[in-house]
């Protein structure tokens, strides 16, 4: 068991991220490995195709692709400095597309637009 605050060093010792879920809620560790700057190889499940650009912010191979994703932890491991430029752009993509001030204000208007549907007692 590893203590969450103590996870990032796991992620900046890693030399890729790979993830063969076929379900996942909110998949936090993929923004938390692009954080880290770590180039992404995950199968299609929920979250992973709005952080991973196949391509440029990591690789996407189908549920049970064995060889695909072999050939893509292969590809990154072998060719460091495209590993590196991918991990880089993931890293801004993250920076870019998550900002704390838009979520907030993307849930505030969540919520107000469900309080205005609801009937008044």
């Amino acid at each position: 068991k590893v203590c969450y605050k103590d996870m990032f060093r796991y992620f900046l010792a890693a030399d890729i991220f790979v993830i063969t879920s076929h379900y996942e809620g909110t998949c936090m560790v993929i923004q938390e490995a692009a954080m880290a700057k770590k180039p992404i190889v995950s199968t299609p499940h929920a979250g992973a195709q709005e952080t991973i650009k196949d391509g440029r912010t990591g690789f996407i191979v189908d549920f049970g692709d064995y060889i695909g994703l072999s050939q893509k932890i292969l590809y990154l491991l072998e060719n460091t400095n495209i590993a590196r430029d991918i991990g880089n752009r993931a890293y801004d993509f993250i920076i870019n597309h998550y900002k704390k001030e838009e979520i907030l204000e993307n849930y505030y208007d969540m919520y107000e637009q469900t309080i205005s549907r609801c009937p008044v007692y």
